[in-house]
């Protein structure tokens, strides 16, 4: 009886702590961008000389970015090859000089993102309002 007792409570440990690696690996996505961003620029296509630049400063509209950006689709991007690389990039500026960079591919939309491949079209991230020059 205290054989089966203690190999129950082995178990039930081994369950709980393998449940809680998966739970940490799934929610990675909450951590992606954190930070308190004062505006984001955003480059069309910084393969271009002149690339097209929007600014955005509105602080409702940043973090709406960074939620959709956060709660998109993603997978680790550890060991893909890609043909060519991001053309787009958003530029996330915060007090003291304080930057995130995020890149993106005009092709697919997707976004590469701290080791991830985030699957949203760059329409899907920014808020309608916001036009994007190519």
């Amino acid at each position: 009886m205290r054989n089966a007792l203690i190999l129950l409570v082995i178990c039930l440990g081994v369950t709980i702590t393998s449940c809680t690696v998966s739970s940490d690996r799934d929610n990675h996505k909450d951590m992606l961008i954190e930070g308190d961003f004062q505006f984001i620029q955003i480059y069309a296509d910084i393969n271009k000389q002149n690339s097209s630049t929007n600014t955005i400063r509105e602080k409702q509209t940043i973090e709406q970015i960074i939620d959709r950006i956060n709660n998109s689709k993603s997978e680790s991007a550890e060991g893909m090859a890609y043909e060519k690389g991001p053309e787009g990039l958003l530029i996330l500026k915060g007090p003291d000089e304080f930057t995130t960079k995020v890149p993106f591919f005009k092709d697919s939309g997707d976004v590469l993102y701290s080791d991830y491949l985030i699957h949203s079209t760059l329409q899907d991230i920014l808020p309608t309002s916001i036009p994007i020059e190519e």
